[in-house]
C-alpha cells in the first residue's frame, strides 16, 4: 500500500520501492534475511487475493486505524486479524 501511495504503477516500481525503502521497513516490521520480493512474486501474490475480501479487510482496517487516532508513529496500534479468505 505504501509503495502505491508513493506513485508506483506496476509491480516493477513496488519491489523496487521496496528494495530502496527496505531500512525503513525493517523498522516495523519483521523482514526475512532473504531480501525483498521479485515483482514476479508480488504479481503472483496478489493476482490471488479474493478482491472483495481484501477490500473489506482494508476498509476494516483504515477504519480501526482512525478510531485509535493513529496520529503518532510511536504508538502501537491494534490491528484487525487477517482472515485467512483473502486468498
Amino acid at each position: 500500500m505504501v509503495a502505491v501511495v508513493a506513485d508506483c504503477d506496476d509491480w516493477e516500481d513496488v519491489a523496487d520501492f521496496c528494495e530502496y525503502h527496505r531500512p525503513w521497513f525493517a523498522l516495523y516490521l519483521d523482514l526475512p534475511p532473504r531480501g525483498t520480493p521479485s515483482h514476479d512474486t508480488f504479481d503472483r501474490f496478489f493476482a490471488q487475493l479474493d478482491a472483495d475480501a481484501f477490500e473489506a479487510f482494508f476498509q476494516n482496517f483504515t477504519e480501526e486505524l482512525a478510531k485509535q487516532g493513529r496520529t503518532d508513529p510511536e504508538k502501537q496500534v491494534e490491528c484487525p486479524p487477517i482472515p485467512y479468505q483473502l486468498i
